[in-house]
């Protein structure tokens, strides 16, 4: 009975080291992100979860990117003491964006997310899940419902991506409905495959991207369908090159926004009419386009239709 006694004080006093050193390794890691990750910045707050988990608060973390600015109060790191290398969040509901200088309140629910990294502490999988969203605001779109985006090592330094979004509550659009009909709402769907400059880890500054290979990118708003699906490069000084194939359910709505938005000329908007209706399927508006990118200029044919800015 002694011997008993004597064997489970030793294992608890062996777990309670283990957790306490888990602990401190937490707590020390995530302020070593804090430090190694320029973009970002916060405090640990508190260390706990003893005997289950190992938990971890962050408070006040802010990431500042180019142009683009993301905070919120309070984020809860936490892992099962026996699987350090899981590691789960949960986010505060209320944050702060700021994009062009533009602040936007946003009311995020049940927003979690889990990583899954290496002994080497680089990321194997990432997951990011929402129950709703609203923006004030709006940002493009006034509030979205359940959202789900995922990142999953292949090898080196590529990755699998998905995300799907629904509820995309948008303000109505001339373009694509009656300005007095309800708001528009839609669903956001995009599966594909990034290369970045050096594989993901912990601590370390974000790596730039290299190349994006978008498999199938489905954006549905009302009865318009978008699609999206093509490779492209990015060099070094941010500008993008590739091929890009556009599938529109209506060419019409495309040819509005080019002439609506003064992008093609009136005799540019009619010569592209004529092109854009060749191109049309048999008995409808239903359209597929080959877009070519170079130097992050979007064009058709000789129609340039868009300057995308540096990444």
């Amino acid at each position: 009975m002694r011997l008993l006694v004597l064997s489970l004080v030793a294992l608890g006093s062996l777990f309670g080291g283990y957790w306490s050193l888990g602990a401190y390794l937490g707590g020390t890691q995530a302020a070593a992100v804090l430090q190694g990750t320029p973009e970002l910045s916060g405090r640990v707050a508190s260390l706990g979860g003893f005997p289950q988990r190992i938990e971890v608060t962050l408070e006040e973390p802010r990431w500042q990117g180019e142009g683009i600015s993301w905070q919120t109060g309070a984020i809860r790191l936490h892992a099962a003491t026996l699987r350090p290398t899981t590691i789960r969040a949960d986010v505060a509901p209320m944050q702060d964006l700021t994009l062009g200088g533009l602040s936007h309140a946003v009311e995020a629910q049940d927003m979690t997310g889990q990583m899954t990294l290496g002994l080497d502490r680089s990321v194997r999988a990432a997951t990011v899940d929402m129950a709703s969203a609203r923006f004030d605001p709006p940002l493009g779109l006034s509030a979205l419902g359940p959202l789900t985006a995922r990142l999953t090592h292949v090898e080196d330094a590529r990755y699998d991506i998905a995300l799907r979004a629904d509820g995309l509550d948008l303000p109505p659009l001339p373009l694509f409905a009656d300005p007095d009909s309800a708001d528009l709402t839609g669903t956001l769907r995009i599966d594909g495959q990034i290369t970045l400059a050096e594989a993901l880890q912990i601590g370390a500054p974000a790596s730039d991207l290299r190349q994006l290979d978008l498999s199938d990118m489905v954006l549905q708003l009302g009865d318009l369908d978008i699609g999206l699906s093509g490779t492209v490069e990015r060099d070094t000084a941010g500008l993008l090159d590739g091929t890009i194939r556009l599938h529109l359910s209506d060419w019409q709505v495309l040819h509005r926004l080019l002439r609506e938005t003064g992008l093609l000329s009136p005799d540019e908007a009619q010569l592209a009419a004529m092109l854009l209706g060749s191109q049309a399927e048999a008995g409808g508006t239903a359209i597929t386009l080959d877009l070519d990118l170079t130097r992050s200029a979007l064009a058709f044919g000789p129609f340039t239709l868009v300057q995308l800015p540096p990444l």
